[in-house]
């Protein structure tokens, strides 16, 4: 934030959103006079901020007709379709679920009405995105089934899937990307640690060995899947040996990128104490 507040210089603004500006709102709001923190739904945050761009006026009626998130990508090709939000995993290092709340999945009408308006509104590629998207449901329609019904969208050229646990890879959800060509063969499954102990220590629902019978089916299932992750050095406890055994994993798992971060404390949470 102090690098955008440098960047746009005194006479620029700059909008603080996301858990952090929900959690500490003072805290960023106090750094410069130029910030402003916007909190609330996706929606109204980005209309908040187009509003003020607007100085206050408002928009027309044929921009009024778009999401307000499509206002602000102009000359992207890429559109992040949000299925979900919440979480109730309670990892130890996680601070989402106090921010974001409990998980509550986006109606499958609304997600396919908002993916038909983004593609005739010049998006060629949707991603279906959510704080954890793998646990999608309305009624009796789950993750696999939205995913088939997106990617039948009139004029959609690709359909990706961001981050999902592995717990929620299934053989249905893994046969619907093979026989839909429009949906990008890749996973993103964060593994965290290669370490069991570790992965105890954080509260993920897996073990290494159920995280690795997950990548299998991937790619039995989902031939030349490409495969990426995330893990977490420095977590409290990690000692020489739990590191080696997740380079190790990391290693013979085979995963084409890797992003990996650097344990920081958030407050309230498990670790953090």
């Amino acid at each position: 934030v102090r690098r955008a507040v440098r960047r746009v210089g005194p006479g620029g603004r700059v909008f603080v959103t996301g858990c952090a500006a929900r959690l500490s709102p003072g805290v960023f709001a106090g750094l410069a006079e130029n910030i402003r923190v916007v909190t609330g739904e996706p929606q109204e945050i980005a209309a908040d901020i187009q509003r003020e761009l607007n100085g206050g006026s408002h928009l027309s009626a044929e921009a009024e007709s778009l999401p307000p998130e499509t206002r602000t990508e102009t000359g992207r090709t890429r559109f992040f379709l949000k299925v979900q939000d919440g979480c109730a995993n309670r990892c130890s290092y996680c601070i989402i679920p106090e921010v974001r709340g409990k998980p509550r999945s986006i109606p499958a009408l609304e997600v396919l009405a908002t993916a038909k308006k983004m593609v005739r509104a010049g998006y060629p590629e949707l991603v279906v995105s959510g704080i954890n998207a793998g646990i999608w449901r309305d009624g009796d329609l789950e993750l696999a089934g939205l995913m088939e019904r997106l990617a039948q969208t009139e004029g959609l050229a690709r359909l990706r899937l961001s981050s999902i646990e592995a717990t929620r890879v299934t053989e249905e959800l893994l046969e619907v990307m093979n026989r839909n060509s429009r949906i990008g063969r890749h996973l993103h499954l964060p593994l965290q640690s290669g370490d069991d102990r570790v992965l105890t220590a954080m509260g993920r629902r897996y073990d290494t060995t159920a995280f690795r019978e997950a990548v299998d089916l991937a790619r039995k299932k989902l031939p030349g899947v490409n495969l990426t992750t995330d893990v977490i050095v420095g977590f409290p406890g990690e000692d020489e040996e739990a590191f080696t055994n997740t380079v190790s994993y990391v290693e013979e798992t085979g995963f084409s990128r890797l992003h990996v971060f650097s344990y920081s404390p958030r407050p309230v949470t498990a670790a953090a104490r």
